[in-house]
C-alpha cells in the first residue's frame, strides 16, 4: 500500500477491529459487562463513527467526558442509546443535560439535589451515576460521606439510581494502594446494595482491566483498548490497533557533506544522503519530541526523522534509497513485518498514546474502512459515506 499513491496525509481506521475489539473485551470480562467510553474524540478516532458502530454491535450505553460529545452522540446515534456524561456538570449544563435525557455523575450532595430540582421541573425521572473519591483525589464524594447520600437518594422521587463508582489512581500493575481502593469500594457497594439491590457497582478501567482483574465488579469502563491502545507491551486477548497513520513523501532529494537539515541545526547530512519530506508535522500534532529521535517505515523499512516543521517532517532515506515522491510513509501502525505503535510515540515524546492520538487535528481526514472497503471519510471540509 506504501506505492498506492494516495497521495493525502491521512487516519485509516478500520470499523470491523473496534467492533471485534468490543467483542473480545466483553467475553474476556464475563460476567461483568463494558462500558464504552468514548471521549477526546474517540482518541482521534472519531467520535460518531464509533459510537455508531458499536451500537451496530448491540452496545445499549456510551459514557463520554462532556456535554458537547453528549450532544453529538444524541445527534448522531440511535435514539436508544442512552448516554452517560462522566465529568461534573456546572448548573448550565445540568438544565441542558437534564432536558436532553442524559445520565449524570453526581459528585457532591449539592449536585444531587440540584439534579433532582431539575428532573422535577421537567417531570422526568433522571438516571444518575454517584461517584465516590477511594483515593484519586479527583472528582466524588469521600467514604464517609456515601451511606448519608444513599438515604437521600431513597428520598428523592425524581432520580434513579444507576451505577456507584470510582477511579483507581495506579491501575496499570499491582499495588497496594489499589489493594486499599478496592477493598473500601467493595464495603462502599455493599452498602449501596443494601439500598438499591440493583445499583451496578465498578471501579475498572482500561488499565485495570488489563491488570487488575479482581477489579472487575458489574461493570468495567474501557476506552484505550477498543481502538487496540494497550498499557502492556503486547496486546491481550486478541486485541489489534485500529488506526493506522499515514503520509506521502513530497519531497526526495540528495544532499552535499555538512548540508544542514531542518530549524535549530540539529543535523547535517553525510555525503549523498538522501532525504524526504513528509507532508506532516507538529502542526498535525506528530510532536516535535519525536525530532531525531522516532522513524517512520516506508516500504517496511525504519527511516529515522531528522528534522520538523509545523506542516513537514525530513526523513533519512538510507534505508530505501529508491524512495521518491508519491512514495508512502507509516507513520503509526503496520508497513512490512515492522509495526510502530502509539505506545512507542508517547514514551519518546514524554506523553501518552491517547494524548498524541486525540489532538490529531480535523484537517487529517479518517478514512473508515469495512470490510475492506472505505465506508466513509470525514475531515475538517465534511463528511462522505461510501
Amino acid at each position: 500500500m506504501e506505492q498506492s499513491c494516495c497521495g493525502i496525509t491521512r487516519l485509516e481506521i478500520d470499523l470491523d477491529i473496534i467492533a471485534k475489539n468490543y467483542q473480545r473485551l466483553k467475553d474476556t470480562v464475563l460476567p461483568s459487562s463494558v462500558m464504552p467510553v468514548l471521549k477526546d474524540n474517540a482518541y482521534g478516532h472519531g467520535l460518531v463513527r464509533i459510537a455508531q458502530r458499536l451500537c451496530k454491535e448491540g452496545c445499549g450505553t456510551i459514557a463520554c467526558a462532556t456535554l458537547n460529545e453528549a450532544l453529538l452522540l444524541k445527534k448522531n446515534c440511535s435514539a436508544d442509546l442512552q448516554i452517560l456524561l462522566l465529568r461534573a456538570l456546572t448548573d448550565i449544563e445540568l438544565q441542558i443535560a437534564v432536558k436532553n435525557n442524559f445520565q449524570i455523575t453526581i459528585n457532591s450532595t449539592r449536585t444531587l439535589l440540584t439534579a433532582d430540582k431539575l428532573a422535577t421541573a421537567e417531570n422526568k425521572i433522571l438516571k444518575i451515576h454517584l461517584k465516590i473519591d477511594t483515593g484519586l483525589g479527583r472528582l466524588g464524594l469521600l467514604p464517609d460521606e456515601a451511606p448519608i447520600v444513599f438515604e437521600k437518594i431513597k428520598g428523592l422521587k425524581n432520580v434513579r439510581l444507576i451505577s456507584v463508582f470510582s477511579h483507581l489512581a495506579v491501575s496499570y500493575q499491582k499495588h497496594e494502594f489499589s489493594d486499599n481502593q478496592l477493598s473500601l469500594f467493595r464495603k462502599i457497594s455493599e452498602i449501596a446494595k443494601f439500598f438499591f439491590p440493583e445499583v451496578k457497582c465498578h471501579i475498572a478501567a482500561t488499565a485495570g482491566v488489563i491488570s487488575l482483574p479482581d477489579s472487575y465488579m458489574d461493570m468495567v469502563r474501557v476506552s484505550s483498548l477498543l481502538y487496540g491502545l494497550s498499557y502492556s507491551q503486547e496486546w491481550p486477548w486478541g486485541i489489534e490497533p485500529a488506526l493506522r497513520w499515514i503520509t506521502p513523501v513530497i519531497q526526495a532529494k540528495q544532499f552535499p557533506e555538512g548540508w544542514n537539515i531542518g530549524y535549530k541545526l540539529l543535523y547535517k547530512t553525510k555525503a549523498n544522503q538522501k532525504i524526504g519530506v513528509l507532508a506532516v508535522g507538529a502542526g498535525d500534532n506528530y510532536p516535535y519530541a519525536l525530532r531525531l529521535k522516532s522513524d517512520v517505515l516506508i516500504c517496511g523499512k525504519r527511516c529515522k526523522v531528522v528534522g520538523m516543521s509545523l506542516d513537514q517532517t525530513m526523513v533519512d532515506l538510507t534505508p530505501v534509497p529508491d524512495a521518491q515522491e508519491g512514495y508512502e510513509a507509516v507513520l503509526i501502525g503496520k508497513s512490512g513485518e515492522e509495526c510502530i505503535r502509539a505506545e512507542e510515540l508517547g514514551v519518546i515524546a514524554g506523553t501518552s498514546p491517547a494524548d498524541i492520538l486525540s489532538k490529531i487535528p480535523s484537517r487529517i481526514p479518517r478514512y473508515y474502512y469495512e470490510n475492506e472497503m472505505i465506508a466513509a471519510v470525514d475531515d475538517c471540509c465534511g463528511s462522505m459515506n461510501f
